[in-house]
């Protein structure tokens, strides 16, 4: 099975919250794991906005964003972002007023899969909703 993560989804593997439980389910499964290489950047910063919010500390983030990395070479397929991926991305905000690194993860997971063979992975709402609308199968980790 082919799986697309967004940032929201990547997040629950590397700090316990609502949702790690499904995303370690099919990280540790048999399944393709795709990420855009935009994720890399999101992640981290994820990580660090939990420093800056005192949730975790500096050298917790160490640990996660090392064993994040190790993940990205080891065990996710980086999607790399291309010039035409940003004219589908225009397309899909027009279609689904999504904010634009939303939709530049939607966009990638249309490129990547153009017949929705993939599963859209994503906490955020409004963007399953949007991928769905795009013909996507999709998956919210806390529900």
């Amino acid at each position: 099975m082919k799986y697309y993560f967004d940032t929201s989804a990547i997040v629950k593997r590397y700090h316990r919250e609502k949702g790690t439980e499904k995303v370690d389910e099919i990280i540790e499964g048999d399944s393709e794991i795709y990420i855009s290489t935009l994720a890399i950047a999101e992640t981290i910063s994820a990580f660090t906005r939990l420093i800056s919010g005192g949730i975790i500390s500096k050298s917790k983030y160490k640990r996660i964003s090392e064993i994040f990395f190790s993940d990205v070479e080891s065990r996710y397929i980086p999607v790399p972002l291309s010039d035409d991926l940003i004219i589908k991305t225009v397309e899909i905000i027009e279609r689904n007023n999504l904010r634009t690194l939303d939709a530049l993860h939607l966009a990638v997971a249309v490129d990547l899969c153009p017949e929705q063979e993939c599963i859209f992975v994503s906490a955020d709402r409004k963007l399953l909703d949007a991928a769905k609308n795009e013909g996507f199968e999709t998956l919210n980790p806390e529900e």
